[in-house]
């Protein structure tokens, strides 16, 4: 019996147990994230960076509707390939309230008057041209601003909240918009626990994740019938050479006492081809989270 309770206590990879990592946070916890986001695009120097954000959060438990996290900007640092006076392209120096599911990921934004108003301040000292932001239709303008909202929520969102076998991959798959254009595509994403111990109180998540081909051979072809008729075959013809791959790889190390990702580190590759012609971009998260109480 002791030696089952051992086994237990540290979590044996030999037991088939699913173990719950849920988020406890009290109603009004604060604690806050840093956020390092480097990028590199093959060939084109100029269009590599790296910025540093930090936020405030303050959690609301939900009260007949969603949980809110009240976001704080705290600052924003440019990095590596970055004037200082760009940094601002890459987050909101406003307060959001963020609608959040079970795992703090983000469903939606409370003050969304505020929120697309400061995304088109920010639009416009990027030098966007007038005509180009007059014609922005709501849809588009709420998917930049919650990009700028919520791409670091939805990396710990991911990590968090999960219920998983030691060792045991737990496959899924979602079905995304094509960032080409064209219909839906299927992500194709593995889940792993790969470490749990409540004697040091961290648990190691981790995930994999890319695009299914065959859904984004479908999506070019819908995106080819979408061009003119006189340039269509020219559209199938451009379409057939492209690949097109998104593979990302996440680990993150949780508190098992708070459910919060207290790390987060991810990497992502997109590469484009079309011909002999390949260009990838590459995207490194690292994203840390300090404990309730100890911001």
């Amino acid at each position: 019996m002791k030696r089952l309770v051992l086994l237990l206590t540290l979590g044996w990879p030999g037991l088939s147990l699913a173990q719950a990592l849920p988020l406890k946070v009290a109603d009004g916890a604060i604690w806050t994230f840093v956020a390092t986001h480097a990028r590199d695009v093959s060939d084109e120097p100029g269009r590599s960076y790296s910025v540093t954000t930090e936020k405030k959060l303050t959690y609301h438990q939900p009260n007949g509707g969603s949980a809110v996290l009240h976001m704080e900007h705290q600052s924003v640092t440019a990095g590596a390939g970055m004037p200082q006076d760009m940094a601002f392209t890459q987050t909101l120096p406003i307060a959001v309230d963020v609608e959040v599911d079970e795992g703090f990921a983000p469903t939606g934004v409370v003050n969304v008057d505020q929120v697309r108003e400061a995304t088109l301040a920010m639009l416009r000292k990027t030098g966007a041209p007038v005509e180009r932001l007059q014609s922005l239709s709501p849809q588009m303008l709420d998917q930049t601003s919650m990009a700028l909202v919520g791409r670091e929520l939805g990396l710990l969102g991911r990590a968090q909240n999960t219920k998983l076998t030691l060792g045991v991959p737990r496959d899924s798959s979602d079905e995304v918009a094509s960032p080409l254009g064209g219909g839906l595509i299927r992500s194709n994403v593995s889940y792993s626990l790969d470490a749990y111990d409540n004697i040091t109180g961290q648990a190691a998540v981790s995930w994999r994740s890319n695009v299914d081909e065959a859904t984004m051979r479908a999506s070019f072809a819908l995106l080819a019938d979408q061009a003119p008729p006189e340039k269509r075959e020219a559209a199938r013809a451009d379409l057939a050479k492209l690949r097109y791959s998104n593979d990302q790889t996440c680990h993150a190390q949780i508190d098992i006492a708070t459910g919060l990702a207290v790390r987060v580190d991810c990497l992502g590759v997109i590469a484009v081809k079309s011909e002999d012609k390949t260009k990838t971009t590459t995207d490194h998260w690292v994203i840390t989270q300090t404990l309730p109480g100890k911001s």
